[in-house]
């Protein structure tokens, strides 16, 4: 995990529903142990797409998470990392872009910066985490609107 301000660790804790206090330690862990299938649904949300197409976005079976929600199990570390990094991303978007439902749209939309791919499309891999976090980035400094 790289250095996350206090603020944004707790903005991506509360996009996933864990409490704001939540320290970026406490979030390894709570990824490591697994994230609640409730994570899924309410990231989506606010994003505002399906859940479905989200997970899908990132390479998590929605029929996987379905069966941890029936089950009441937490999902595995892997799809916990994956949920995280899109909280993460959609945090720090906000963050960059001064509204979080700009930065909703933001995470959907093709973006030519990205090869016309969605932010979101790309958080399935750590690689394209980092191009859409240097992408952000670039914003900050005024390289790219």
């Amino acid at each position: 995990m790289r250095h996350m301000s206090p603020e944004l660790t707790a903005q991506t804790a509360l996009l996933l529903g864990l409490p704001k206090k939540t320290s970026a330690d406490q979030m390894i862990a709570k990824i490591r142990s697994g994230l609640k299938p409730a994570s899924a649904e309410r990231l989506a949300k606010t994003i505002g797409v399906p859940e479905g197409t989200m997970l899908s976005h990132l390479a998590i079976a929605p029929r996987t998470v379905q069966r941890h929600r029936q089950k009441k199990t937490v999902l595995a570390q892997s799809d916990s990392d994956r949920l995280y990094r899109a909280a993460h991303v959609l945090a720090r978007a906000s963050e960059t872009l001064g509204d979080a439902k700009r930065a909703s749209q933001w995470m959907v939309a093709p973006n030519r910066a990205l090869g016309g791919d969605s932010p979101l499309s790309l958080l399935d891999t750590e690689v394209g985490e980092s191009r859409v976090m240097e992408l952000l980035l670039r914003i900050d400094h005024g390289l790219f609107s």
